[in-house]
């Protein structure tokens, strides 16, 4: 058993503790959802990885790929979400519902699955990202090894409550139009709400001589896994890597930023960061593998992971817990907790939904209750 010191809050600091000095290892360890810690009594414990070894990644922009929107039977205020767990092998994408997310509050687990990938690389798959996709309903998810090294590619699997063997329905190798190197560990995952693309947090920190490390952002093709754009802002620490990513869209009567309405949230790093808090990206500023500026920042009471913003506002995960209900049209990432996520060390999140606004304006293709 996982054995954790819980703080006053649910979802508060989770410290790790020693039995000693004999169970104190001499360096870093890294648990599968990516906590840095030097206590030996925790399983399935990886050596601390450094920051990826890169001068620099992508630099140029690709053009945008139009995608048409999808098309079929309205679907709205859906109540179904996903997360893939933190594992050292064997890591399963789980089913939840909500009871009413309006209301904060239940979610009751629902079917799992150990997602069949073509290469069979499921036996050592360490969960990451999740994100629906509106086209066809499946999930686009990103994975690890135990180590916390990429595959360089982004899957689709069909989503548990359709089929418990989840199985590999297209594979995405992600790359530059310029031919630079490109970190092969993606953290996670959200679909644009505007294109259809997929953005994505890069797992591990980039190492620059001379310059903080960076954590990257990337808008991936959906169609060839091209980068379209991408940006970086100060990784924040916390962990191993980046484990939180949503869009997010405000209408201007409601959006306090000032930019142009399409946002990304994350914290640049695990549950717990420096300073903690989820900074707030223009999408519209991405660009050229340049820096991120964060036009604000918006305290977290609790730690975070998972993070989706869709129709009932933002919706968490902290790991070790469970899920909470940050509200909208801004987040408030105050402790409303909603439901227990059944033990697992859920990684990322995804709502059945891709339209990032708050109250739920345009069809958001969910399939599913």
């Amino acid at each position: 058993m996982r054995k954790v010191l819980l703080g006053p809050l649910l979802g508060a600091a989770l410290l790790p503790f020693s039995l000693g000095s004999s169970a104190v290892a001499d360096t870093p360890m890294a648990t599968p959802d990516g906590r840095i810690t030097t206590d030996l009594t925790l399983p399935d414990l990886s050596p601390a990885p450094g920051p990826v070894a890169l001068e620099s990644t992508v630099s140029t922009d690709s053009a945008l790929d139009p995608v048409a929107d999808p098309s079929g039977p309205p679907g709205n205020f859906k109540h179904t979400l996903w997360g893939y767990e933190a594992a050292i092998g064997l890591a399963k994408l789980r089913t939840y519902q909500y009871t009413d997310p309006s209301a904060n509050t239940t979610v009751t687990p629902g079917p799992s699955c150990v997602p069949t990938y073509t290469d069979g690389s499921q036996l050592t798959s360490n969960g990451r990202g999740v994100a629906f996709d509106p086209l066809d309903g499946n999930l686009w998810v990103s994975k690890l090894n135990p180590g916390f090294a990429g595959d360089g590619k982004i899957h689709k699997v069909v989503p548990p409550n359709v089929d418990t063997t989840c199985p590999e329905v297209d594979t995405l190798t992600i790359h530059s139009k310029d031919g630079k190197p490109v970190q092969d560990d993606m953290g996670a995952l959200d679909v644009d709400p505007a294109g259809k693309h997929i953005w994505a947090a890069g797992y591990k920190p980039v190492a620059v001589a001379g310059g903080p490390a960076r954590s990257y952002l990337y808008l991936i093709n959906r169609n060839n896994g091209l980068i379209i754009q991408s940006c970086w802002l100060p990784f924040r620490d916390g962990g191993v890597g980046n484990g939180t990513l949503s869009t997010m869209r405000l209408p201007s009567a409601v959006d306090p930023f000032g930019g142009s309405g399409n946002y990304l949230l994350t914290d640049a790093g695990e549950p717990d960061t420096i300073p903690n808090s989820v900074a707030v990206i223009d999408q519209a500023a991405c660009h050229n593998g340049q820096q991120a500026t964060s036009l604000g920042e918006l305290p977290k009471a609790h730690g975070i992971d998972g993070l989706d913003y869709e129709w009932n506002g933002s919706t968490s995960n902290d790991v070790f817990v469970g899920f909470y209900n940050d509200g909208g049209p801004v987040p408030n990432f105050a402790v409303h907790f909603v439901g227990f996520n059944a033990g697992s060390f859920i990684e990322d999140i995804s709502m059945c939904g891709y339209q990032a606004t708050f109250g739920g304006s345009g069809n958001d293709m969910c399939p599913y209750p």
